[in-house]
């Protein structure tokens, strides 16, 4: 009976990633389960402004993900009334993306520099935001 291991590589699509995943194959590595996770830069991505709100060519944008709403574990100690009242988290810094591409109403840009992914619904701001 063969041992397998479920293995994570993170930031797949960059140099190191692929060079650990070709290291699994030439070494025959008893992978289970392979996950492989993609941190976001070099990702095209589609805003939903263009020209018509002022969007050019080499503008830049800071990335975020919407702050949650939390249940309030400080004030109460229990968790029932916990989740009447409700803290909204500070929105979530997730790196920077530059518009190469413009229409009227929709742009397409590169996305620069990432910690996290970047999905469908998160926020474009100011590039010097703090919030």
């Amino acid at each position: 009976m063969s041992r397998t291991v479920n293995v994570a590589v993170a930031g797949a699509t960059g140099a190191v990633g692929v060079e650990i995943l070709a290291c699994l194959e030439r070494r025959r590595f008893p992978v289970g389960n392979l996950r492989l996770l993609a941190s976001g830069p070099h990702y095209v991505i589609a805003l939903s402004v263009g020209s018509s709100a002022g969007v050019k060519n080499g503008t830049t944008f800071s990335l975020w993900h919407d702050g949650a709403l939390r249940a309030d574990d400080v004030k109460h100690k229990y968790p029932h009334p916990a989740k009447r009242d409700s803290v909204a988290m500070p929105d979530d810094f997730l790196g920077h993306a530059m518009v190469f591409r413009t229409f009227d109403k929709v742009s397409y840009a590169l996305v620069m520099d990432a910690i996290r992914p970047v999905k469908a619904g998160d926020l474009i701001k100011h590039p010097d935001a703090t919030q």
